[in-house]
């Protein structure tokens, strides 16, 4: 069993739906399993559908505090707001519940070895420990990680957060644990929402260090990911040695996604995944899938990053991926091209040299 990849799904998750005109749709998560069943995935032997329960309170509350548990469901039952950009009502809250138990169930699958790889949907690292934003009401990668430390008596869990955005609500909650690694790659945060994870920003106290942000240029190919990967994830990761590898962010880096403004091509999401799969090594890895604002490329992207991340090759189906959204940025205040992106690696190492000798 440990040599099949569980895909973790309860069909209500279907409730994480934003409404009509929104970004987030939950029929994201459908039209992947449509096309995983398409390509015959669920009847492969590399792969197996399990279920979930919906998470309690308790496991919230291994991040959250009460108040902001008991403020969502207040205002859910009025239909109204966390922020400008996330509407809630019950379905929605009953939608979080079940991302979060999904995210639990693949991390109990890995750990206690029924598989080596798990699947889930979610990814909403932009809340905090009291509140919402960014389409996010409870942060499930955070309250992964904290369940694989407090529950499971990990020791070292790395997190790869391979969004566009910034996963500033991970690293805001986890800053001061150090035995959490996270490591984030995202667009320049001086051109896109939450306008953090800026290199400086490097955990706090005793957790120093066990906090990574590398802003990557506007239209940023593969080879630029790939360059972060060799020169700067996979070498501190090599240094902590992770027991476990959480990886999150689904298509949004595609240069077609109608938020965002990175350059990665539906084939070049394999090659990524591929990159986390070397990091990660022996390291068991739970994968979680949620973001991507272009509904035509979704799909495939998510399904090129599976195979990426499990070395299972699937024939991803070649499709019209779209164009570039064309977005201008005052010159000079977007990073643009590879001398830029040589200034950011350059930083993000010497801001953390003093923790890895990696980088001494």
């Amino acid at each position: 069993m440990a040599g099949k990849v569980a895909v973790v799904h309860h069909p209500d998750i279907l409730n994480l739906d934003f409404g009509e005109g929104h970004p987030l749709r939950g029929d994201r998560y459908q039209n992947f399993l449509t096309l995983f069943a398409k390509l015959g995935l669920d009847r492969s032997p590399d792969f197996e559908l399990v279920g979930c329960e919906p998470a309690v309170d308790g496991d919230l509350l291994l991040v959250h505090t009460r108040e902001y548990i008991e403020e969502v469901n207040s205002i859910a039952k009025q239909n109204g707001y966390l922020s400008v950009d996330t509407p809630i009502n019950d379905a929605i809250v009953k939608g979080t519940y079940l991302a979060v138990g999904g995210a639990l169930e693949a991390g109990r699958r890995v750990v206690e070895g029924i598989n080596h790889h798990a699947v889930c949907f979610g990814g909403f690292h932009h809340a905090g420990v009291d509140y919402g934003a960014g389409f996010c009401v409870y942060n499930d990668v955070a309250i992964l990680a904290r369940a694989l430390v407090r529950r499971h008596h990990k020791k070292r869990v790395m997190i790869i957060d391979t969004d566009a955005h910034a996963g500033d609500g991970t690293q805001e909650i986890l800053s001061a644990d150090n035995e959490i690694l996270m490591v984030t790659h995202h667009q320049d945060p001086k051109t896109i929402f939450p306008g953090r994870g800026f290199p400086h920003e490097i955990g706090t106290g005793d957790a120093k260090g066990h906090t990574m942000n590398i802003p990557m240029p506007l239209n940023s190919s593969i080879d630029d990911f790939e360059r972060v990967f060799r020169e700067l994830i996979i070498p501190v990761a090599r240094e902590f040695k992770p027991e476990i590898l959480i990886r999150n962010g689904g298509s949004d880096p595609h240069y077609a996604d109608e938020l965002t403004q990175l350059g990665l091509s539906v084939a070049d999401f394999k090659k990524l995944g591929a990159l986390v799969r070397e990091t990660a090594g022996e390291a068991p890895m739970v994968d979680m899938y949620g973001s991507g604002y272009n509904p035509i490329v979704l799909p495939s992207c998510w399904v090129a990053l599976l195979s990426g991340t499990t070395g299972i090759d699937i024939d991803v189906p070649k499709i019209r991926e779209g164009h570039r959204h064309e977005t201008h940025f005052t010159p000079g205040l977007a990073m643009q091209g590879d001398w830029e992106l040589t200034a950011a690696i350059a930083e993000v190492k010497g801001n953390l040299k003093p923790y890895w000798k990696c980088f001494q």
